[in-house]
Order: C-alpha cells, then sequence, then structure tokens
C-alpha cells in the first residue's frame, strides 16, 4: 500500500519489508501517511542514523501461505534487509483447513474450472477495483464480529491450544523463515493482538505459540501484547464493530517497532 515509485536500486537505502493481512494494511485508516509501516519507515528515520526504507506488501485477507507467495514473487526483487511479519492472530490455520484447501484446488481443476474464474474475480479484481465491494466486504466482517465474543474467542484458542493441529501452519511459518534468511535478509516476527479485553485477555495460548515458533526458528520477535497490556481497548480500535487497529493504535505500534529495531541493533547491525 502507497504511492511511492520503489526502485530495484536500494541506492544506499535500509530497506524493510512489510508482510500481513488487513492489520498491517491499514484497513480503516483512510490517510496512508497514519498506518504504522508508514510511521514506522518515518520514526526510524527521525531516530536511527540510517536512511531506511519500508515497503508495505500487506494486503487484508491474507493469511501466512499467500505472505510467502508474496515474498517469493513480489518482494524478493527488491532485496530487503529486514522483512516484518506482521502476524495476526486470525492468520493460523488448522489442519483441516490446508487438507480442504487442497480438495478445492483438485475440483477447480476439474470440473468446476468456472466457479474458479468466478472466485478469482470477485477475490481479487472487485477487492482492488470497487470501493462498493471492499464495503460489502467490510459491512460483512463488522456483522460477524458482532457475534464474536463467544464464538471467536472459542475458534481461536480451540486453534492454537491444540499445536498438534498447527502441523501444516507451523511448517508455513519455517518455511517463510527459510525462504527469507536464504536471500540474507534478517525475519522479524510482530506479533499483533487481537484488540479485545486487555485486562483479560484470553488468547495467551496464540502468543505462547508464536514466541515459541520464533524461537525455535531463532528469529527475533515483538510481542505486541505487552505494549498494550492493561489499556483500554476502545482508545486503539476503529469502533465497537471494527476492531481493526485505528491511527493511535498505528502510531503506538510503530513507535514500539522502532523502539526494538534500534534497542536490539537489528538496523544498526545492517552495513
Amino acid at each position: 500500500r502507497g504511492d511511492k515509485n520503489i526502485s530495484l536500486e536500494k541506492n544506499g537505502k535500509i530497506r524493510i519489508a512489510i508482510l500481513g493481512d488487513s492489520m498491517s494494511f491499514g484497513h480503516g485508516i483512510n490517510n496512508n501517511s497514519n498506518i504504522w509501516p508508514s510511521k514506522l519507515e518515518h520514526y526510524l528515520n527521525k531516530y536511527s542514523e540510517k536512511n531506511i526504507e519500508v515497503i508495505n506488501s500487506a494486503w487484508p485477507g491474507t493469511h501466512t501461505g499467500t505472505q510467502t507467495e508474496i515474498y517469493k514473487y513480489l518482494l524478493r526483487k527488491y532485496q530487503p534487509d529486514i522483512v516484518i511479519v506482521g502476524y495476526f492472530l486470525n492468520d493460523a490455520r488448522p489442519n483441516k483447513a490446508y487438507e480442504d484447501e487442497i480438495k478445492y484446488y483438485d475440483k477447480f481443476k476439474s470440473k468446476n474450472y468456472l466457479n474458479g474464474i468466478y472466485d478469482v474475480f470477485f477475490g481479487k479484481f472487485l477487492l482492488e477495483n470497487s470501493y462498493l465491494y471492499n464495503f460489502i466486504v467490510m459491512q460483512k466482517d463488522r456483522f460477524k464480529q458482532k457475534n464474536f465474543h463467544t464464538s471467536y474467542i472459542k475458534t481461536i484458542n480451540s486453534t492454537y491450544t491444540n499445536r498438534s493441529n498447527l502441523k501444516y501452519h507451523t511448517e508455513e511459518l519455517n518455511q517463510l523463515f527459510v525462504e527469507i534468511r536464504e536471500d540474507q535478509s534478517t525475519p522479524l516476527l510482530v506479533i499483533i493482538p487481537y484488540f479485545y479485553n486487555f485486562e483479560d485477555y484470553p488468547f495467551d495460548s496464540a502468543h505462547s505459540y508464536l514466541r515459541d515458533i520464533a524461537e525455535e526458528n531463532n528469529v527475533d520477535y515483538i510481542d505486541l501484547i505487552e505494549t498494550f497490556k492493561n489499556k483500554d481497548t476502545a482508545d486503539y480500535i476503529i469502533g465497537k464493530q471494527d476492531t481493526h487497529i485505528n491511527e493511535k493504535g498505528s502510531d503506538l505500534i510503530a513507535r514500539e517497532i522502532t523502539k526494538e529495531l534500534i534497542s536490539k541493533n537489528i538496523v544498526k547491525s545492517i552495513n
């Protein structure tokens, strides 16, 4: 997301690429300069001694698998020095979701070709070109969130509590880190919490899983639950029916990542 032209040549800049979903894309924030990847570029250039460029390739609705493909076929050619994986808790998919996806593609290749074209048209073309379609998708998401209190908590916790049910997802995360390191880039996992009831936060199992994955892969991580703990959720989201982060939340995320990148010498260590 953004309107700047990006050259393949870095011209002495340190280049940071962002992978993620709508929480990193900046869903609900109209001004591109107020989303956290843009704020991150601003603060890093303000407080570090380096010339930093941030490329935001986050896209709504993506998960770890599609983000890996975005890295391989889009971002890799820009030779980022650091790749930040902006991980939101609904990025995980249980084993059955992968198995169902394989069945779908097998079906697509055989006799449901026209239905597949229909899905591609509505899933990609309209998302990129139709404000009306984006509005409908957004309203659908908001409707779902009205009833999330029991169903969403139960779904997230059941997904992460049973780690054997995350076999394929774990492999996917591991492979993403491998792809990044193969290009001599530094991966950084940023764990974005679900913005709900920080005083009695119900998703500790998800954060524990992600911290363990990072440590097993020797990847630096920033768990943002520590930043938002005990804060009032309402101050940092778009609204009651849209729990995407607002401008204030984006600014706090950017400041925290800037602080960690500088304090851990991740930026300074790059020549």
